[in-house]
């Protein structure tokens, strides 16, 4: 499938999936795996943010959080939906906590090939769904205060609203090293996105987790992010080869040094998020179901 070059602002829908959306947690009987295990996510969004890791805590919702609600007894192959939670259980209650999945990686010449970029260049990107917390004019305007023509800076994802497309098509007008693609993204679109940049900026205002981080590290593109929420557990997990933090707000200075940093910084072919593989996953899961079932 082609894809298209990467261009000035367009109008579309919305950003093509999250990090892991489209696929199975667990096959099911017919694809020689064990039966599925739904999971109920009572008042969870279609955009809510993909969490780096999955609380299993049965009856209660946490934003940001999935849960698996499993229901102890039920025939193994059913495949309808379980109850919604119930009232939230007292403080301190047990859990279980487990990695959420990401996919595999992407070539990255090719995908800068597709995209109409050169190979040269240093490619700093911003993508999904914005909303205005994601800071995104604000990374548009600390980045045009960088005088290197050799850098570019490429958003793409649906603006929640007319406002802030019309904020963000302002703040990158005029600068040629900025692309815009403010529309739906296919998910091979936007895997292209995140295989041809050097280094992936979320500039959060506040932020709990972040699908779109995992996405980049499973691409194996390194992140900047704030020290917010678990996005310092994701840098101890993978390490700061892969992810840098800064505190306070977003500067030139920051994303200049960031720029740097993941253009220089020796780092493994791939990121190690080896135990967040759906086969590890999955017996995790199961483990986890089998333990809640004996609380």
């Amino acid at each position: 499938m082609a894809r298209r070059a990467v261009r000035p602002a367009r109008s579309g829908g919305g950003v093509g999936r999250r990090a892991g959306a489209d696929d199975p947690a667990l096959a099911g009987p017919a694809a020689g795996g064990s039966p599925r295990l739904d999971r109920a996510q009572p008042g969870l969004a279609r955009n809510t943010p993909s969490p780096a890791r999955t609380v299993v805590l049965a009856g209660v919702f946490r934003p940001g959080r999935r849960v698996l609600q499993p229901e102890c007894g039920r025939d193994p192959g059913h495949r309808g939906p379980l109850p919604e939670a119930g009232p939230a259980p007292p403080v301190g209650r047990p859990a279980r906590l487990l990695p959420h999945h990401v996919p595999p990686a992407a070539p990255t010449a090719e995908a800068r090939k597709r995209l109409g970029l050169p190979v040269a260049d240093t490619v700093l990107l911003h993508v999904g769904f914005i909303r205005p917390y994601k800071n995104v004019p604000h990374l548009i305007r600390t980045f045009r205060r960088l005088p290197e023509s050799g850098m570019r800076l490429l958003i793409g994802g649906q603006p929640a609203t007319a406002a802030l497309r019309a904020e963000i098509e302002a703040a990158a007008r005029g600068d040629a090293r900025i692309a815009l693609d403010l529309g739906f993204l296919p998910a091979e679109q936007l895997t292209d996105y995140v295989a041809a940049a050097d280094l992936v900026v979320l500039p959060y205002a506040e932020i709990l987790n972040s699908g779109t981080a995992l996405l980049a590290l499973s691409l194996n593109r390194p992140v900047l992010v704030p020290a917010l929420g678990a996005l310092l557990e994701l840098r101890d997990e993978v390490g700061p080869a892969w992810v840098q933090t800064y505190t306070g707000t977003l500067s030139p200075e920051v994303l200049r040094q960031a720029a740097t940093w993941a253009r220089d910084t020796p780092r493994p072919a791939e990121a190690p998020l080896s135990r967040r593989a759906w086969p590890h996953l999955a017996r995790q899961t199961v483990e986890a179901y089998r333990w809640l079932c004996t609380r």
